[in-house]
């Protein structure tokens, strides 16, 4: 360890990093596109349940999206994932379905005008962990501040 570097590596590499090592074994060589370091990112971790089922488990669960004005477009919230698909749904209708590009192994969305600071919004992440093995449905949620 060096104790006296300063350098720290960017939050979202960092949960990239850790979401990797304990992550899905099956698509080790597979990766997310790169996202902009300004964007919010929400890791989507494939993990076996006690059930024997497959979940898309947010990382982290409640993310706080800084940088939010209700006046404008944005900022961007990114997911990236490492199993086959997903799919993301938010119950407030003002919030459009993120772009989930087949391949890609990430979903983006831009944060739409009107939404309420300091207020959570839900959303539910499904899709496969494998040609065979759907996700179960996961239900995080995002918060947007200033």
């Amino acid at each position: 360890m060096n104790f006296g570097s300063s350098r720290r590596a960017a939050p979202w590499a960092v949960v990239l990093l850790a979401a990797g090592a304990a992550g899905c074994m099956s698509c080790a060589s597979e990766k997310p596109l790169p996202v902009s370091s300004h964007d919010e990112v929400v890791l989507l971790r494939s993990e076996r349940q006690s059930d024997g089922h497959w979940k898309a488990i947010a990382v982290p669960n409640i993310r706080v999206v800084y940088g939010y004005s209700p006046d404008s477009l944005g900022p961007v919230v990114t997911w990236p994932y490492f199993h086959l698909s997903s799919h993301i749904k938010f119950e407030d209708p003002r919030i459009p379905e993120p772009t989930c590009t087949p391949g890609a192994h990430m979903c983006t969305l831009e944060l739409p005008k009107g939404l309420t600071r300091k207020h959570q919004y839900k959303y539910t992440v499904t899709g496969k962990h494998d040609e065979t093995t759907d996700l179960v449905p996961n239900d995080p949620w995002i918060e947007v501040d200033r």
